[in-house]
């Protein structure tokens, strides 16, 4: 093992995402004064030396480098966010709706940091404490994954037929489900099901609070839309990827689900509160 202890065996995610919330701003500022194009570029040639950096760092075994390696991966990843929005600017966008607003960003921030959360405590929890495979552990990772990135192929004829607020709504019970499988057991086939709910909840959320965001600013306040929410989505990410290793060391993988009960609580109450302004509005 690299790292000093088990206690800091999530460092270097965590750190990765701290790279992402810290890069956040700046990646707007380079983008506003540089263009999307010259920006993909150089943080392309800087995650690439971070890839490398982090391969150094394993092959000789430092600890420390590789954590390095991993925040400057996160920082050239703040850039890479941004691909979802140039992509999405091809679609005209309406006046600032701040109830929409609203909506989108904490759709973004509490998927984002949920996910995170209990992604970063989902290796630890299945291989050093319950003893599984690390096998079963990959296994149960690349399945996350796959239902984290693979519905983006329908999800967007979903949201085009259904609306922003319904697969939201779809996004929490997908992250329900998961966190009610975490409450049965901890067997290899539990923790697949829960981790594939909760990749598809990520997804479903994730997306719908993106469409929505770009239609909720005009074309001269964009980068400053996005960099606020990239900042919330990643400030908290990095924060809730911190507190998970320790959390779980605390507590136990039923409580750490548990606790991300609350927040789609909130969630769902914003979509509620949005809806009803959206209604009133027309």
């Amino acid at each position: 093992m690299m790292e000093p202890s088990l206690a800091w065996a999530t460092l270097p995610v965590a750190l990765m995402v701290v790279g992402v919330a810290a890069g956040t701003i700046p990646a707007a500022m380079v983008m506003s004064k540089y263009g999307r194009r010259l920006s993909f570029i150089g943080a392309s040639v800087m995650a690439s030396s971070s890839a490398l950096l982090g391969a150094a760092a394993i092959w000789h075994q430092l600890f420390w480098l590789y954590c390095l390696a991993c925040m400057s991966l996160g920082m050239s990843s703040a850039f890479v966010q941004h691909y979802r929005f140039a992509a999405a600017e091809s679609v005209s966008a309406e006046l600032a709706q701040q109830p929409n607003f609203i909506l989108a960003v904490l759709a973004a921030t509490i998927s984002y940091a949920l996910m995170a959360f209990v992604m970063t405590a989902t290796p630890v929890s299945i291989h050093i404490m319950d003893g599984h495979s690390v096998d079963s552990t990959v296994i149960v990772i690349q399945w996350h994954i796959v239902s984290m990135f693979v519905p983006s192929l329908f999800v967007g004829k979903l949201i085009r037929h259904s609306g922003h607020r319904t697969i939201m709504v779809a996004g929490i019970v997908a992250l329900v489900l998961s966190i009610s499988v975490s409450q049965i057991s901890q067997t290899v086939l539990d923790y697949w099901i829960s981790l594939v709910a909760l990749g598809l909840g990520w997804n479903f959320l994730f997306v719908s609070s993106t469409a929505l965001l770009i239609t909720t600013y005009q074309d001269n306040e964009k980068y400053r839309a996005q960099a606020f929410n990239e900042f919330m989505v990643f400030g908290f990410q990095a924060i809730a990827s911190l507190s998970a290793g320790w959390l779980l060391s605390a507590t136990s993988w039923k409580a750490v689900n548990m606790m991300t009960l609350p927040f789609l609580g909130i969630l769902l109450a914003v979509i509620w509160w949005s809806a009803r302004q959206a209604t009133r509005s027309r």
